[in-house]
């Protein structure tokens, strides 16, 4: 992110920097869509409903 976005982006900008998703928290809805046969919106639902202390930190304050 550049400097000027830093600047302006507001919100955006925090989300953005505090966003971490690890390979495992990917791998878990993935899995979720194949192995249950949920569609990707009912899998991240199902993950955010669970992982509010994963997720929470990424929005601004």
């Amino acid at each position: 992110m550049n400097k000027t976005f830093a600047g302006t982006g507001g919100g955006t900008y925090d989300f953005i920097k505090n966003f971490k998703w690890t390979n495992t928290d990917q791998n878990e809805v993935a899995d979720t869509v194949g192995s249950d046969k949920l569609g990707l919106d009912k899998a991240a639902k199902q993950w955010t409903d669970s992982r509010a202390g994963v997720w929470k930190p990424w929005l601004p304050r």
